[in-house]
């Protein structure tokens, strides 16, 4: 008996032996601690928050850095790392070697790339709803590993990061529809549409005869660009020389441009600009040479680039040509589509109408592009 209860004794022993040995093997304090961390390194990735991120590090990772200053400073890179989501491994995790640690993270964010194959312009809002109705997501695990030193526990390969954000420094700025691009040098429609207006000519019963009409403030040339204000008084004007008639708006359809608290929104037709259409503007740049001439276009299109430079919180443009449609007759301006800082996007429209012997700037700058395509509804041609 004595013998069967030592027997018993023995084995008891030997099993709390192994268990404890067991949990000297499997549980080491610090495993869980490296869980914390990795979901801190995983949260301060996906909120681009590197002061907190470079902390858990021994010397940061400039070039990491730079990424997300990169992803911040555009508004379609920061919706493509808004969706950035993750989910780690716990049963990956493991020791390496004596005082390393490995756990797996499986990260996924949208897939920009299929968003953006698109032929339509897409504006930040709108880039912005594309993102949230997509499934099309990119896959990228990444192994964190993280060393022990002393009582700390540092990430040691913040650098691996860098790979999840591969469209840091692209332009994702809006698609162009393809049906505006072109060439400065190809003519639109033929501007035989659009006859010499006399105004001795009977009238037509549906067509308001130009008699009818003041023919509106007219600058001077010899003022341009910057001629003294002129309030517009009525509500339709002639555009001299031409039967072009454009009639005001009791709204102004230009989208506000709100910068710094500066709304600086305009349209401008002839040298001047006014911010609603009751404001200041000149009807007058015609020239005796004709809006469809190389060099009148080169004129007025070869400084959009400048402008585009100069504007606040500048960060890119891209230049395209689009086709538009007024009176009937179908012109080829140039669109510079402009990213600020902020995010914005913002559209810079100018393209010459007229006849072969004088020719009218319209230059268009807006967030909205429905300003752009719809502009022409503002003008009707006079038979005379």
């Amino acid at each position: 008996m004595k013998k069967f209860t030592k027997a018993i004794s023995v084995l008891v022993a030997a099993s709390v032996m192994t268990s404890l040995c067991s949990c000297d093997l499997t549980k080491d304090k610090s495993m869980d601690e490296v869980l914390d961390l990795a979901e801190d390194v995983c949260k301060y990735t996906s909120d681009l928050d590197y002061k907190k991120l470079s902390k858990m590090t021994e010397d940061g990772d400039d070039k990491l850095e730079e990424i997300f200053e990169g992803v911040e400073d555009d508004g379609f890179r920061e919706i493509v790392a808004s969706t950035l989501e993750y989910e780690i491994d716990e049963d990956s995790l493991e020791k390496d070697g004596k005082t390393g640690y490995t756990v797996d993270v499986t990260f996924t964010y949208v897939d920009y790339e299929k968003v953006l194959d698109v032929e339509e312009i897409v504006t930040v809002d709108m880039f912005e709803d594309m993102v949230k109705d997509s499934d099309d997501i990119n896959e990228e695990t990444i192994t964190l590993e993280f060393e022990k030193d002393g009582s700390d526990i540092l990430f040691v390969n913040i650098d691996d990061l860098e790979d999840l954000f591969p469209y840091w420094d692209e332009e994702l700025s809006p698609a162009v529809n393809g049906g505006a691009s072109g060439d400065l040098n190809v003519s639109p429609a033929d501007p035989s549409d659009i006859t010499e207006a006399t105004e001795d000519t009977e009238p037509s019963d549906t067509t308001p005869s130009l008699t009818e009409y003041d023919l509106g403030g007219v600058w001077d040339n010899d003022n341009y660009p910057d001629p003294a204000p002129y309030l517009i008084d009525g509500e339709q004007y002639l555009l001299p020389n031409t039967n072009i008639l454009f009639t005001v708006p009791e709204d102004a359809p230009i989208s506000g441009l709100d910068y710094n608290g500066v709304d600086d929104c305009f349209f401008m037709l002839g040298g001047y600009w006014g911010t609603t259409y009751e404001d200041y503007y000149s009807i007058v740049d015609g020239t005796d040479e004709s809006c469809y001439s190389e060099s009148a276009r080169e004129l007025h299109f070869g400084n959009i680039d400048l402008f585009s430079e100069s504007e606040p919180g500048y960060v890119s443009h891209e230049i395209s040509y689009m086709e538009v449609t007024y009176y009937g007759v179908t012109y080829e301006g140039i669109l510079s589509t402009i990213t600020r800082s902020n995010g914005e996007i913002i559209y810079h429209f100018c393209v010459l109408i007229g006849n072969d012997d004088f020719y009218y700037t319209i230059n268009i700058r807006t967030r909205n592009m429905d300003d752009i395509t719809s502009f022409g509804e503002n003008f009707t041609l006079v038979e005379g």
